[in-house]
């Protein structure tokens, strides 16, 4: 749903440039925008570019930059288009919706809250389309953030025709809350006003799950898991509820229907250890705890480094931007270390060691680079840059050529 939501606001965006062009920019910004609806990318950054150049205090080329750059797999410079815009307009709430949103995609969750600070205000998120609310309401939503959340959907639901995903979103919310008696009302209210009736019912399940109702938990999921075979979350919770009233033979039954998705849902393999031991078969229990432990301390694991590199990684952006090199480095370094192929932690040192004219320890993260995302403008901008600086010419050229056709606009290409 965010996904469709964000495409189409981005639609709206392009729209709404179109009313903003003045007679003086018809021949650089419109023409940019005609050739970004149309799909022209190249052409469009080249527009925008010459708009940069003649009105360097214009948010919109920065703005619409950004939409090309992200269109074509550039984040990196998408967000740096994006932060431009926003500064050089900071009142324009449509600006700060797609930063907010592209930010928080590429990781960046704090940065994305403080992009969506001023939109806390009501009188501000009211100025936005129903569209560009819900991305709000979603981005909070997401961080925990619960309250400014509520009080985005509350515009949201004035201003937009209610559907699945304000029912869903309105019981979530509640749940987030610790609302629980609300959170069923609006389950259940869902239930009689969609087709998503598996999650209306898993929805209702989970509440009285948590109360501590299993027999009503385990009518509601069951019914979830007639309409939805084969999903391992509803299987797996409709089990906990038929273990809960000791009925481990029909929890096993579900359970085996959804082994198969145990790796990507490791809790199954601990319901049925569960289902086991409650059918003393303490072998069999044995077996599938281990198979437990052994992948949620994967996933753990996983999920730990990721949450390191982020960090890092903004640590790092921020000292480079205090112009701290040698701290940046550290921080990037450091990155590399849990992630050797991360992109955005090799390019930067690429780019850095380029800078201070270290080229084999350039090289070294530009290979990398290259493997990981060999069609990415920064992999053959800063490839072209190593080969010019080491007046190899011809192998400056090729990156170079293939980089122009990317963002042909990019003056120091």
């Amino acid at each position: 749903m965010l996904k469709f939501l964000s495409r189409l606001m981005v639609t709206l965006l392009i729209a709404a440039g179109f009313a903003g062009v003045q007679a003086q920019d018809v021949s650089s910004l419109e023409s940019g925008l005609r050739a970004l609806r149309e799909g022209r990318y190249p052409e469009a950054l080249e527009a925008f570019d010459r708009q940069k150049q003649l009105a360097p205090d214009d948010a919109r080329p920065y703005f619409f930059s950004g939409l090309v750059l992200f269109r074509t797999g550039q984040q990196l410079q998408a967000l740096q288009e994006m932060e431009k815009a926003v500064k050089l307009n900071p009142a324009n709430g449509r600006y700060r919706v797609l930063y907010a949103d592209l930010l928080f995609k590429s990781g960046f969750k704090f940065k994305a809250l403080d992009a969506l600070e001023p939109l806390k205000q009501k009188v501000e998120t009211e100025k936005l389309s129903p569209e560009e609310i819900w991305i709000v309401q979603d981005i909070f939503f997401q961080l925990g953030r619960f309250e400014d959340a509520g009080n985005a959907l509350s515009i949201y639901e004035g201003k937009a025709e209610a559907g699945d995903a304000l029912y869903f979103r309105k019981a979530q919310l509640a749940m987030g809350m610790n609302r629980l008696d609300e959170a069923l009302e609006a389950f259940q209210n869902a239930l009689g006003k969609t087709d998503r009736k598996a999650e209306a019912f898993y929805g209702i399940g989970l509440i009285h799950y948590q109360t501590g109702d299993m027999e009503s938990a385990a009518d509601a999921l069951a019914k979830a898991v007639e309409l939805k075979p084969g999903h391992p979350e509803f299987a797996h919770l409709y089990a906990s509820a038929l273990l809960a009233l000791r009925r481990p033979s029909e929890a096993l039954e579900q359970l085996a229907q959804v082994e198969n998705r145990a790796e990507e849902f490791p809790k199954i393999y601990d319901a049925m250890a569960r289902s086991y031991r409650q059918l003393r078969d303490f072998q069999k229990a044995r077996e599938y705890s281990e198979k437990f432990i052994q992948r949620d301390s994967a996933e753990k694991s996983q999920q730990g480094i990721q949450q390191k590199v982020h960090n890092l990684l903004q640590e790092g952006q921020k000292l480079l931007k205090e112009g701290d090199q040698a701290g940046a480095e550290a921080r990037f370094r450091a990155v590399i270390d849990l992630d050797p192929d991360h992109y955005l932690g090799n390019n930067y040192l690429a780019g850095m060691y380029l800078l201070q004219r270290r080229f084999d320890q350039a090289y070294h993260h530009l290979k990398r680079m290259l493997k990981k995302n060999p069609d990415a403008f920064e992999t053959n901008f800063l490839t072209a840059h190593y080969y010019y600086d080491l007046r190899r010419y011809r192998e400056a050229l090729r990156f170079g050529l293939k980089a122009k056709s990317i963002q042909p606009g990019y003056a120091e290409l």
